[in-house]
């Protein structure tokens, strides 16, 4: 005997943006065999790329101060292009390029499980609130990984098909952009709604009041509420470097040059940042309405926080990445800066330097820290919020690790 059941939660907004109301599509249910729906945003540290759902790189627990150490290096027998995740314990999630999921031990890095999928050069991963790593493989399908076991492989899109960042959601499911449409699973596999796209949306779906958005290679910003279609609400005007949402605005660094906010509600647009020849890179990372990023010139390359007016936190002596006769520089794939709510930044450099700096106070560095040939550049790809004792950050040599220092607190 089965029976249909309907459930209407009040799923409250992440980040304290207020509530709203999902309905949650009927699914079938076997009474004989008791099933069990975990609901609501991770409490992870960062159960997704950038960290919290709304992309802000904000670390809830305090960065740590100088000096640093590494507390712990761990290698997970691939190489990585991915962010690592982290849950609500500490563990760490690391998604390789071969498609195998590796769970490491919070306080040394020791390995606690490893799935193998199968899947090359996996898309970035997303840690749902039930515990699941969902993420999109080349051929398309969304795959899902729990502890040690495979839970499930759905086909989302064309093989080939360039999916975005995934996005848990309040209700325990995931969203995903593909080329063509926008998705919600369950966290067991199914599909629960979807829609067709105006656009192909390019930067990671961001969790906002009343829904998600959503920007386009052109710079358009969509908002979607699973169950209806895709409103146009904005445009940024180009191409952005990801997107982030605090303050009930939506930030993003736009064709390398400008930082800019923009109201979804509204529409409106305001620039945040500019700096005459100079290069800006994103993401930017959040600390309420002040954005952290790196703008690149001809005197060097500043780490700058943008609130009410803009500040620079420290400056590196490169020129490196600004062409001389003023064409289009060499920029490396930037690594997303952490803040915390102190204003403490953990940041890697262009150069691939990877340090942080407090609120008015001198960087410290981490020497060598992926442990491979010294001088190898940008080998740190991707930084994540940790347990409260330091954060991780991913090597493209295949090593995870984790750095302490002073409590900001």
């Amino acid at each position: 005997m089965s029976r249909r059941l309907v459930i209407v939660a009040l799923a409250i907004a992440p980040l304290g943006l207020g509530a709203l109301l999902l309905r949650v599509d009927a699914q079938p249910l076997e009474t004989k065999r008791p099933r069990t729906f975990a609901v609501g945003i991770s409490r992870a540290g960062s159960p997704c790329d950038r960290g919290d759902t709304a992309r802000r790189g904000f670390s809830f627990a305090p960065l740590p101060k100088g000096p640093l150490t590494v507390a712990w290096r761990q290698h997970v027998g691939s190489s990585l292009d991915r962010a690592p995740l982290t849950d609500d314990r500490g563990h760490v999630f690391a998604l390789t390029s071969r498609g195998e999921v590796v769970t490491l031990k919070h306080d040394d890095g020791s390995e606690i499980a490893r799935v193998t999928t199968g899947a090359s050069s996996p898309g970035p991963a997303a840690l749902l609130s039930d515990g699941t790593v969902v993420f999109v493989s080349q051929s398309g399908d969304a795959i899902g990984t729990r502890n040690e076991v495979l839970r499930f492989r759905t086909r989302v899109s064309t093989p080939g098909d360039t999916a975005g960042a995934p996005l848990p959601l309040e209700d325990g499911g995931v969203a995903i952009a593909t080329s063509s449409e926008l998705l919600v699973l369950d966290n067991e596999g199914g599909i629960r709604s979807r829609a067709r796209s105006v656009e192909t949306i390019t930067s990671p779906l961001v969790a906002a009041r009343g829904g998600v958005l959503g920007v386009a290679r052109s710079g358009v910003v969509y908002a979607w509420e699973p169950g209806r279609d895709p409103v146009r609400v904005g445009d940024f005007g180009g191409p952005t470097e990801g997107a982030a949402y605090s303050e009930g605005q939506l930030f993003a660094v736009v064709s390398n040059r400008r930082l800019v906010a923009l109201d979804p509600r509204s529409g409106n647009v305001v620039p945040r940042f500019e700096r005459a020849g100079a290069v800006v890179l994103g993401p930017p990372a959040l600390w309420g309405a002040t954005a952290h990023v790196f703008s690149l010139g001809a005197l060097g390359t500043s780490l700058v926080a943008v609130g009410t007016e803009a500040r620079e936190l420290t400056r590196f002596a490169s020129g490196l990445w600004v062409s001389s006769d003023g064409g289009a520089p060499a920029l490396p794939p930037p690594v997303g800066a952490l803040v915390d709510g102190v204003g403490t930044v953990a940041f890697v450099t262009p150069e691939g330097e990877l340090g942080v700096v407090g609120a008015g106070g001198l960087p410290a560095f981490v020497d060598n820290p992926c442990g491979g040939r010294l001088g190898t550049r940008r080998q740190v790809v991707a930084l994540a919020p940790g347990d409260g004792a330091g954060f991780v950050f991913a090597c493209a040599n295949g090593s995870i690790a984790k750095v302490t220092g002073v409590d900001a607190r």
